[in-house]
């Protein structure tokens, strides 16, 4: 039987006391209380199960964060020692270090200095905020335009291979 026995079990109860003018046998009673008890059990276990599915996930979401935090480290010594290497390789060139052959390439970025200084036309209206357009930006100061609140930068980016 499953939970949804009791419901039939009732029906036929009643059913049974309309047709007898309301009398029902205490057999009947009993089984009504017998499949509840059964009900209340399989209930009880599939709570269990759920509580225990819960546990799982908490579990899982703790691992995940502690996965997370472990990456997020990782990735600062890495910019942290990349940051300490790429003067000297900047400056030396292309260096071979055992099987390791390092070198720089240039690049350019814009840095926001002020936000609100930015012209509205370089503005990318997300819902509620606003983002610059930073490959805008970019292009015109290229071309010799000020745009206030942004500068160009130059970076050097460490190649390993």
């Amino acid at each position: 039987m499953n939970i949804y026995s009791v419901i039939e079990l009732e029906n036929k109860i009643d059913k049974f006391a309309e047709e007898h003018e309301g009398e029902i046998p205490d057999a009947l009673y009993e089984e009504l209380v017998s499949e509840q008890m059964k009900s209340v059990q399989q209930i009880e276990g599939l709570v269990k199960y759920i509580k225990n599915l819960d546990l799982g996930i908490d579990m899982c979401d703790a691992e995940i964060s502690r996965i997370s935090k472990m990456k997020e480290k990782a990735n600062k010594r890495i910019e942290n020692i990349k940051k300490y290497i790429t003067p000297f390789v900047a400056r030396q060139g292309k260096i071979t270090a055992g099987t390791f052959t390092l070198s720089t390439r240039k690049s350019e970025s814009i840095e926001i200095t002020d936000k609100e200084k930015i012209p509205l036309n370089y503005r990318r209206v997300i819902p509620e905020t606003w983002n610059p357009d930073k490959s805008a930006i970019k292009q015109d100061i290229k071309k010799g335009v000020t745009v206030p609140g942004a500068e160009l930068k130059s970076n050097d980016n460490l190649q390993i291979k």
